[in-house]
């Protein structure tokens, strides 16, 4: 093959944003026992051949398997094509942190693989590099889909890196993903392994809209703090989710991000984050606990994006199982009520970084009987009018001592205790008869 086309090739998968195939002749040398097939670009050694020509080692290898940091001096860049195809005797797989490619279904078919841990250093990742790891129910990876910052493009989907084809011990699911900002959705069918449990995504910069959506049997994801933003129904339909750490750093949570997680019973959210999109934990049935930066959309947000309720969805749908419909108020105009559904699991509220609490803004929700508020020291606090008017099983909250509050600010079943977070010292308690701004 001339250099004419190798380089023609090379300029190709750059343009197209794929990871390299590989079209080199390929060689053979043995390290530690395990002989390897490779080939040598020139810029660096990939592991396998060409259009998966060859795998990169034999099909009846047995065991663990690490992969080489280096063949003759030249540093090991990549994987090929179906580089490890149906090896299905590998247990597990050790990187090096030179790879920063991975060719379409590099593992497909590694039935023996349960975890698997892909380093920051990888760029590219191919088409269901995953599909037919049957067992799999660990996998670490630093972004989801091809490519770190990928957005409304199928190729930003977690499905994408398991792929079309069902293999025995898969479940189907139907994600969906949007497109011009949210305008346009689109659906796509992928089939994951049922033993799939817990993802954590360690170098990732955008989590894509829909990018999780009907990964039924997820059970756990952590996301790192690289991440700025979280699209609309990230995490949509993930129903057997129970916990999702979200470090510090993400910045943004689109509309309905945890839409239909309905075993989720609690989720904290990082002060850094600066918005929360409308019905975040709509349809969140067993939701519990909840530890938020602030109420509503923003830390100064006004009118109805100032509610609890916000956060539930303004929408007018039929109830779900184990929801309660309230009004929230938040002016004096008659068409100035938002209506939601929240979950009548839902007991404790803790507030982390907040400014104000809004007028009205917990009104109605009558099931929480326990809410926090930490201030954004050093700034005051502020609780509005009737903010936690008709909340009846309300028994006790805790506030800053720097507070401005509102009238009828609290219902007369809770006592309030005022804290010094400085000092952390109870400096007061009173009942709740506190009227006309007053304490």
């Amino acid at each position: 093959m001339s250099n004419v086309r190798l380089v023609g090739f090379s300029c190709l998968c750059f343009l197209l944003h794929i990871a390299p195939l590989c079209c080199f002749s390929h060689e053979t040398v043995m390290i530690d026992g395990v002989v390897w097939n490779y080939e040598n670009t020139g810029s660096g050694v990939y592991l396998g051949a060409w259009m998966g020509a060859t795998n990169a080692v034999d099909r009846s290898f047995v065991g663990d398997l690490v992969l080489p940091n280096e063949i003759n001096g030249d540093k090991v860049i990549g994987i090929c094509e179906s580089a490890f195809r149906d090896c299905i005797g590998i247990t597990s797989i050790t990187f090096t942190t030179n790879i920063v490619s991975i060719g379409n279904a590099a593992f497909n078919g590694c039935a023996g693989l349960s975890s698997i841990a892909v380093p920051n250093s990888v760029t590219t990742i191919g088409y269901a590099i995953f599909g037919g790891c049957t067992r799999l129910s660990d996998i670490s990876i630093p972004f989801v889909g091809i490519r770190r910052g990928n957005d409304e493009s199928e190729a930003a989907l977690f499905g994408y890196m398991f792929g079309g084809t069902k293999h025995e011990g898969d479940v189907e699911i139907f994600q969906k993903f949007w497109t011009h900002s949210g305008r346009f959705c689109e659906e796509r069918t992928y089939y994951l392994p049922k033993s799939l449990k817990n993802v954590r995504i360690t170098d990732e910069e955008v989590i894509a809209a829909g990018a999780f959506y009907g990964c039924a049997a997820l059970t756990s994801v952590d996301i790192s703090g690289s991440v700025a933003r979280i699209g609309l129904y990230a995490f949509g339909k993930c129903e057997a989710l129970t916990s999702i750490t979200i470090r510090d750093g993400v910045n943004q949570l689109g509309n309905r991000v945890f839409d239909g997680c309905i075993s989720l019973t609690s989720v904290t959210i990082p002060n850094s984050v600066i918005s929360m999109g409308e019905g975040i934990f709509n349809e969140c049935r067993s939701l519990s606990n909840v530890n938020l930066p602030f109420v509503g959309c923003a830390r100064n947000s006004s009118g109805k994006e100032a509610l609890f309720g916000y956060l539930f969805g303004a929408y007018t749908i039929p109830p779900w199982e184990g929801s309660k419909q309230i009004n929230q108020g938040y002016s004096t105009g008659p068409n100035d009520y938002l209506t939601c559904y929240f979950p009548t699991s839902l007991v404790s509220v803790i507030i982390t970084d907040a400014v104000k609490i809004g007028n009205y803004a917990f009104s109605g929700f009558d099931h929480i009987q326990s809410v926090i508020i930490y201030p954004q020291y050093p700034l005051p606090t502020s609780i509005g009018t009737y903010a936690f008017t008709q909340c009846s099983a309300l028994s006790e909250i805790i506030v800053p001592l720097r507070l401005a509050i509102g009238n009828y600010a609290f219902p007369d079943t809770c006592e309030v205790i005022y804290q010094d977070w400085v000092t952390i010292d109870v400096i007061g308690r009173t009942g709740c008869e506190i009227y006309n701004g007053v304490g």
